[in-house]
């Protein structure tokens, strides 16, 4: 398994004791076998195949998970490449036509207006390919190809990560000051997992102590509280732990935490587990199952006022505060 990783590139991340730039190869965990995981796991892909980089790899628990994500890739597959080859009808027509039309005609000016409708349809097939390309179903069709998926019972994939080398990412749904992530965005499931199951689920894996890089993508995992703007200021405040005003009117003897960013959760429970060194990375916000561009985005708000950030640039660090 540890050949199949290598040579998967990913964005440079900077070393902070060295402070030097290194390269991390990707892989995702996926801690459920919904459609939300296999949609989460190949938005993730879209914006590395939209830069020519190759897929990240996808880990599942056990062969049963394996099995139950490969069925669902395979019906989502069908689907969205149907979709995608609807808007693929017009420009098949097109270049059809173009193709017919002859090299030249029989006088200056008929050849003229020959490469003037030869440009037209240049044109067209050009627009359409763009609606296309751009389309949820193309894109998607694309990143759920790209997806390559381990059972880590058979191959004991976490066991070859390692610090400074690799970089995990984790699929799921989650939310503002919640300690737990969820399969489904709408709640219907009740196959919750707390921070404190899965950090004892990758452990069991084989994950190693000294495993130092872990990043969430679900949404609002560096929030304590709900965040209204991607201000510096209100961003600082979401992350810091919500404590229970009520308890400390009863004058409780230490503050009672009762909200953290499930990052912050994550790294406590890694902590706990003997994972002192643990970096868990969270994002402020809700972030894009399937990104459109080259980079991946969170957005605050609904449609009239959507506030949009490069997801880069609002992220936190947390490590274990235990």
């Amino acid at each position: 398994m540890t050949d199949n990783l290598k040579g998967i590139s990913s964005s440079q991340t900077q070393s902070q004791s060295q402070s030097i730039k290194v390269q991390k190869e990707g892989v995702i965990y996926s801690p459920f076998t919904v459609e939300d995981s296999i949609i989460q796991a190949a938005g993730h892909n879209v914006t590395r195949l939209n830069q020519g980089k190759e897929a990240y790899p996808v880990i599942v628990k056990d062969d049963n998970a394996k099995k139950q994500f490969e069925n669902i890739r395979h019906q989502l597959a069908v689907k969205y490449k149907k979709d995608a080859a609807i808007l693929q009808e017009p420009i098949d027509k097109f270049k059809k036509i173009l193709a017919g039309l002859p090299k030249e005609g029989s006088s200056p000016q008929e050849t003229l207006k020959i490469n003037e409708l030869k440009l037209k349809l240049n044109n067209r097939i050009e627009h359409y390919t763009k609606i296309m390309e751009d389309s949820l179903s193309f894109r998607l069709s694309k990143g759920i190809e790209s997806l390559q998926v381990f059972s880590n019972e058979e191959s004991h994939v976490l066991e070859t990560l390692s610090a400074g080398q690799h970089k995990l990412y984790i699929t799921g749904h989650g939310f503002h000051g919640y300690d737990s992530i969820a399969p489904t965005i709408d709640g219907s499931s009740k196959e919750h997992k707390s921070a404190e199951t899965l950090a004892k689920e990758l452990k069991q894996g084989g994950l190693r102590t000294g495993f130092n890089d872990v990043r969430t993508l679900s949404c609002e995992s560096a929030d304590a509280r709900k965040v209204n703007s991607f201000d510096q200021k209100e961003l600082e405040e979401a992350r810091q732990p919500v404590v229970s005003k009520f308890l400390k009117f009863l004058r409780f003897s230490s503050d009672i935490t009762t909200q953290l960013p499930f990052a912050q959760s994550l790294s406590n429970s890694f902590g706990n587990l003997g994972y002192k060194d643990m970096q868990v990375t969270g994002y402020h916000g809700s972030g894009q199952a399937v990104p459109g561009e080259q980079h991946h985005f969170q957005i605050i708000g609904e449609e009239a006022s959507l506030l949009t950030a490069r997801s880069s640039t609002v992220k936190h660090v947390f490590t274990p505060n235990v």
